[in-house]
């Protein structure tokens, strides 16, 4: 089956490419980060003792995903979809800009001595590991103030990209060297390896766009990227004594294919409580803060099912959400929806050629390259909209005097 497999997503990235011409294309991407999550993972089980074989079963889901994915978002990113003035325009840096990335520097910097505060630790490493085992705590977690110093990192991001390619009459480059390391020190704080992984997609796509991407410079992301994410797993292991990258790369981009096997050949149990309580968790957030409802659904992603395969893993891809909430009608929901979405930013982004929603698109490209892993854009929409309302704050032309 998987040479089958194999061949139906290299016809289609094939007419794909050629059509779009684009390697950053929204089914490009799709095709192509299954196809080599997959392809891995089968070489992978033949090399070692870890033999899960995936089913037919899983192949033909993944595929009815693809196929759906395909034609939805070829169908949309071929036609033309005009924008308004405002995502047209230009971003410029005016008195409003700068006042705003001050306030965010000092934001930013409050946000750290919070973290340092809170860890109660001196050693960088420490306050690492400290503030990942509060964030993650159901019983402790983050204070109203540091929640609320939290925003000025998505606005940071956004000032970055919007104007990391200005070289005169700009923020002063040792003003924007100093966001730039805020940001990334608040990052690592964190622990978030989401945070790392789309700084790198969103950087990559920007130098694309821009054709100042090269070899080198892929090269030299990349390789600050995995340094990156191994300090931050070695942090979080330091508890364990347990640090092994083969294990790392096994669970974080291979694990999750054998879970979803698991799921859809119903050798897990995972039912939720609320129609749609995955899929669209952000709306259930919404009417529970309205008190519309009297308790949350059941989210997969906060919930603790574990399975191992063999190592324990609690991700089950992109597609599970929607898996659980609407069995194989999700599927085609899941690729359907989110072709839609991604193929009318793209649209906006390259045919309309509008710096806004490049950057929008560069920011979220990650769910798009990382779907085998996990889903972001939908579970955490709260953050998505942030994003979206920071850019048009950013982009609007208004005077301070």
């Amino acid at each position: 089956m998987f040479g089958l497999f194999s061949l139906i997503l290299f016809l289609i990235l094939y007419f794909t490419y050629k059509i779009s011409h684009n390697l950053f294309h929204p089914a490009f991407i799709t095709a192509f980060v299954w196809f080599l999550s997959v392809a891995s993972y089968y070489f992978y089980i033949k090399r070692t003792n870890i033999w899960i074989s995936l089913s037919d079963k899983f192949y033909i889901i993944v595929l009815l995903y693809i196929i759906t994915f395909t034609i939805t978002s070829i169908s949309i990113s071929q036609k033309s979809w005009k924008l308004s003035r405002i995502y047209l325009s230009k971003f410029e840096i005016n008195k409003k800009n700068k006042f705003l990335v001050t306030i965010c520097t000092l934001i930013l910097i409050l946000l750290i001595f919070e973290f340092i505060k809170l860890a109660n630790a001196s050693n960088p490493l420490n306050i690492i590991y400290n503030v990942r085992k509060i964030a993650v705590s159901e019983d402790e977690g983050f204070s109203f103030s540091i929640k609320i110093c939290m925003y000025a990192m998505p606005l940071a991001a956004i000032f970055i990209f919007a104007f990391y390619n200005y070289r005169k009459n700009g923020i002063d480059k040792l003003f924007y060297v100093i966001l730039f390391f805020l940001l990334l020190m608040s990052s690592l704080f964190m622990s978030t390896k989401g945070s790392i992984l789309q700084f790198i997609c969103c950087i990559m796509f920007l130098l694309y766009i821009d054709h100042k991407l090269n070899a080198k410079k892929i090269f030299f992301i990349i390789m600050i990227g995995v340094f990156l994410i191994l300090l931050l797993q070695y942090v979080r292991s330091s508890n364990s004594n347990k640090f092994n990258i083969s294990e790392l790369i096994y669970i974080y981009f291979l694990s999750p294919l054998p879970a979803f096997d698991e799921l859809i050949n119903n050798k897990l149990q995972l039912k939720m409580n609320m129609i749609g309580g995955n899929s669209f968790a952000f709306l259930y957030r919404l009417f529970y803060k309205f008190n519309l409802i009297k308790s949350m659904p059941v989210i997969l992603w906060r919930s603790h099912n574990w399975t191992s395969v063999p190592y324990p893993t609690n991700v089950y891809t992109s597609l599970a959400s929607f898996y659980i909430d609407f069995g194989i009608i999700g599927i085609f929901i899941n690729g359907f929806v989110s072709a839609s979405i991604f193929s009318f930013i793209y649209n906006f982004a390259l045919k309309n050629k509008s710096r806004f929603f490049c950057i929008f698109y560069g920011l979220y490209v990650y769910n798009l390259i990382f779907q085998f892993f996990g889903e972001w854009f939908f579970g955490f929409f709260s953050i998505t909209i942030q994003t979206f309302l920071f850019l048009c704050l950013v982009n609007i032309k208004f005077k301070i005097h």
